[in-house]
């Protein structure tokens, strides 16, 4: 089994790329979630249909889902320091090039304490 090192400790290659795509779907995981904020603050009555944008109806236990890891993803970017945080989501994302503010190294060694973090968060390591 190929692995990724990451802190010093291996993953295994495919938990690291199932949290890189699961960090490039946040956009949808923060639609569900407004979906299900908005479901849980419904008037008693009132009738909410929850679809996502091509048309299906989204079940309870997807949005419960995508809240679960959406809170992963926000508390496994708390390991990396505050100034490398929007440049790594922004790489892996909008696959956008790292700032000059620091080393490509520095950059990648964060890169990875959080994707361990996100792997360790998910229960996936």
């Amino acid at each position: 089994m190929k692995t990724i090192e990451t802190m010093n400790k291996s993953l295994p290659r495919e938990v690291y790329y199932q949290c890189i795509w699961i960090i490039k779907d946040r956009p949808r995981l923060e639609f569900l979630v407004t979906a299900l904020d908005c479901s849980r603050n419904a008037e008693v009555g009132e009738f909410i249909l929850r679809a996502d944008r091509y048309g299906g109806i989204l079940r309870e236990e997807v949005m419960e889902e995508a809240e679960f890891k959406l809170e992963c993803i926000e508390k496994a970017i708390e390991a990396v320091p505050e100034d490398y945080r929007d440049g790594i989501l922004a790489n892996i994302v909008e696959m956008r090039a790292f700032g000059d503010e620091a080393h490509p190294n520095t950059w990648k060694r964060w890169k990875r304490v959080f994707i361990y973090e996100l792997a360790r968060r998910l229960r996936l390591y």
